[in-house]
């Protein structure tokens, strides 16, 4: 198996040979046969001693399974009130009281899911690598009704009042309703030659759907009729070959207020008006896992691994940490107290969101941690590729 601080490649060309294919992969991946220098330049940094700033108490951990263990699938648990829901790649989908990590309910779908869950208070949606989108009545699992959509979906549904933006691998955003699951509007986007394997989960708020593109565009749509109101184009491809122009948006767009936050692979991190797509500020930034905001800050993994502060009122570097260079991080997930990363081989580290020191650290699983941990209701939840859940509390 091929392993990466970079996300593995999907490919949409029909005449492209499978030589070709594997020789792209293993040149982005950083595994070149033809380059065994480069290989050894990207082993991930040794884990260095610190200064102990926090306090961690395991407060319950179950496991759901099969998780997503070698597969690219976007299993993230999600968070509503009191209630944690979760869904595996074997079907199962799970409502855990968050407090207390017991069940309440799981229900089996009977396919392959990919992604989710995405929720709300009254639906939890989940999708499959087969298009299949299936809404569950979030206190019972009842099954609410499925839809179909054109692709394998690897991203978690974004989730609003009336409407579902599902945004498919092919490059297809499928918006639907959330009573019916019948689709209300359709948007198709050209998928470059060569893209990251991976997809931003689609905003649905304030009567508009927000979502990012491989080709490094973010677009506002209009929710009811799928009308274009706006499109910004995050940052120029830059280069000579296609692996080197690269510039997908696959992780999270974060929000506050009236501006959004977002960060593409080989672009730039840009503070973007919500309301008219205008540009307030941008860094040149790559990542593709998506930001994290918090204490005034935006906070970025970059695709050296290296963990970057921002201002979110001027866009000015607060810290930079070289710490965890390739160690295959998530997205940083900002608490009250710390930043929260997973790595490639099972470790979460607390870092103190004010200087991007290490406060505290402790081991998971064995296998790597691809999702970025969670935080509500004072508890943090990080699920291991195997599936295996904790669930923390910072007691101080």
């Amino acid at each position: 198996m091929i392993t990466s601080s970079i996300a593995p490649v999907k490919t949409f060309i029909n005449k492209i040979s499978q030589a070709f294919f594997i020789l792209a992969l293993l040149t982005l991946s950083g595994c070149s046969i033809f380059n065994q220098g480069a290989e050894d330049s990207r082993q991930p940094a040794e884990l260095q001693a610190f200064e102990s700033g926090l306090t961690l108490k395991t407060v319950w951990k179950t496991s759901i399974g099969d998780g997503a263990e070698g597969l690219s699938f976007n299993l993230r648990p999600s968070v509503q009130d009191e209630t944690l829901y979760l869904a595996s790649s074997n079907g199962t989908v799970s409502a855990l009281n968050a407090s207390t990590g017991t069940n309440i309910w799981t229900v089996n779908t009977g396919v392959i899911l990919s992604a989710g869950p995405g929720v709300s208070s009254d639906q939890v949606i989940v999708a499959s690598n087969n298009g299949d989108v299936i809404a569950l009545e979030a206190k019972s699992g009842d099954e609410l009704w499925r839809s179909k959509v054109s692709g394998e979906v690897i991203a978690a549904p974004g989730v609003g009042i009336e409407q579902i933006a599902v945004r498919a691998a092919n490059g297809t955003l499928h918006v639907l309703s959330a009573s019916s699951g019948t689709q209300l509007w359709y948007d198709e986007q050209v998928v470059p030659t060569l893209s990251l394997r991976g997809s931003s989960t689609p905003l649905v708020t304030s009567g508009v759907v927000i979502t990012g593109t491989d080709a490094g565009k973010l677009i506002s749509f209009n929710a009811v009729d799928g009308g274009v109101l706006w499109e910004r184009l995050l940052g120029l491809p830059r280069g000579s070959t296609e692996l080197e122009r690269l510039i997908d948006i696959d992780g999270k767009i974060g929000v506050s207020e009236t501006n959004l936050f977002a960060v593409g692979y080989n672009s730039r991190l840009a503070k973007i008006d919500a309301r008219n797509g205008s540009v307030i500020w941008g860094k040149t930034v790559s990542s593709n896992t998506g930001v994290g905001l918090g204490l005034s800050n935006v906070f970025v993994t970059n695709s050296d691994d290296h963990l970057v502060a921002f201002s979110q009122e001027s866009g000015s570097q607060v810290w930079k940490s070289e710490e965890y260079q390739y160690r295959q991080l998530t997205a940083p997930t900002p608490t009250g107290q710390a930043l929260v990363v997973g790595d490639s081989e099972g470790f979460v580290h607390f870092i103190s969101p004010s200087d991007g020191k290490t406060i505290a650290r402790t081991k998971i699983s064995k296998a790597a941690i691809k999702q970025a941990p969670i935080y509500a209701n004072d508890m943090v939840y990080v699920i291991a590729d195997n599936g295996q859940l904790f669930a923390y509390k910072i007691t101080g």
